[in-house]
């Protein structure tokens, strides 16, 4: 009983920390502030946890192909409008709201372990 108990417990752990990564795309914060301040032309203040929300999520043909197999395991993980999506690919591109006062802008991020960029996809604002 003991042992069933000891490898119930080791092969949830193992499922648990199965998915670790070496390293991780670049974050997109900055290469955010920097287009939207470079749109509005000055220094623009800008809070990522509240202005800035994920919208959508672009799978690399990895993800919608599984090619690793990830899916159901502890390395898929859901994108803003349920895309399936891999905690450890070199790769990510999302879409982005970013409320700025009464303007809203639509911010288009690609980042790899090395770069990242952005661009304003479409804007509310004049």
């Amino acid at each position: 009983m003991k042992s069933i108990l000891l490898l119930t417990v080791l092969l949830g752990t193992l499922n648990s920390y199965a998915c670790q990564c070496e390293k991780y795309p670049l974050s997109h914060g900055d290469v955010i502030k920097k287009v939207v301040n470079k749109k509005f032309g000055q220094e623009v203040k800008l809070d990522l946890r509240q202005d800035v929300t994920a919208i959508k999520a672009y799978p690399s043909i990895v993800e919608k192909l599984d090619l690793f197999g990830f899916r159901g395991t502890s390395c898929e993980v859901s994108g803003p409008q349920g895309e399936s999506l891999y905690h450890c690919i070199n790769r990510v591109k999302y879409d982005y709201l970013v409320k700025v006062g009464s303007c809203e802008l639509i911010v288009r991020a690609k980042s790899n372990y090395k770069k990242a960029k952005a661009k304003v996809v479409s804007t509310t604002c004049k």
